[in-house]
């Protein structure tokens, strides 16, 4: 996707991987409304036994190790998470399954925070399969993705 294939009000996120020695320090532009927009239609299309080819809709117990990082490490306004309304903690993070079985949160760190101070043992994800959310990342070199990923094309 180019920057021009993105409208004026889109988000664009930026996710980036843990410093070393942690990760690489990759940061990955993408389009959060697009891809937020896309969920939501496969949520729809979903078939009654879930099955889906890049997609999962899933729930997850929250754990408070992962919370405790996200805090540390992401730029978390705590602030903003206590004004969230329980309308907006419902809503599914945005994450994607990476092709060696590991799942990164790339949207919803506020949601999944503001969750767990309020006590709630669970959380909804949307889980988008790695070649699919490269249809979302913004002006980006596949090519170089893929190596550093361990994605083949």
């Amino acid at each position: 996707m180019t920057p021009e294939d993105c409208h004026p009000k889109d988000e664009i996120f930026s996710w980036l991987e843990d410093d070393p020695p942690n990760g690489s320090g990759l940061e990955l532009h993408f389009n959060a409304t697009k891809l937020y927009a896309w969920c939501c239609e496969q949520e729809k299309l979903l078939p009654p036994n879930g099955e889906h080819p890049d997609f999962q809709l899933i729930e997850a117990e929250i754990s408070l190790d992962h919370v405790q990082h996200i805090v540390q490490r992401k730029n978390v306004d705590i602030s903003y998470c206590a004004r969230l309304t329980l309308e907006r903690l419902e809503e599914p993070v945005l994450s994607v399954l990476m092709s060696d079985g590991t799942t990164l949160l790339i949207d919803g760190n506020h949601r999944l925070v503001a969750r767990a101070a309020r006590g709630f043992e669970t959380y909804r994800l949307y889980r988008v399969f790695v070649p699919r959310w490269f249809d979302f990342l913004v002006d980006a070199k596949m090519e170089n993705i893929r190596k550093h990923l361990g994605v083949s094309a």
